[in-house]
């Protein structure tokens, strides 16, 4: 009986020892993507949040990523000193814009 619980203590921890670490959620990754994509395009580009709200970018050189890799947050950089900062869950569709004021 001590050795088959001993077995199964060293099996577990064995286990737990070649556990990966968890890479990003799918859902993060895919937004990450489709930021990068969007920011590529270098035309404006609207951000929607999980809550309805918008963000538009007037074009990729108003978005910064972390290049590091470390996806959080992304930050758009408005007209008049505005910065939004805004966490990459927290975005549920980004949609190229079709009539902007400055096409």
């Amino acid at each position: 009986m001590k050795r088959l619980l001993l077995l199964l203590c060293c099996t577990a921890s064995l286990a737990l020892a070649q556990t990966p670490t968890p890479s990003p959620t799918p859902d993060i990754s895919l937004m990450v993507a489709r930021l990068k994509a969007a920011k590529s395009v270098n035309k404006p580009f609207v951000i929607t949040l999980k809550d309805g709200s918008t963000v538009t970018v007037a074009s990729g050189a108003y978005i910064a990523l972390n290049p590091s890799g470390k996806f959080t947050n992304v930050y758009v950089f408005e007209g008049d000193d505005i910065t939004h900062s805004i966490p990459v869950y927290l975005i549920s569709k980004i949609a190229l814009v079709t009539n902007y004021p400055f096409d």
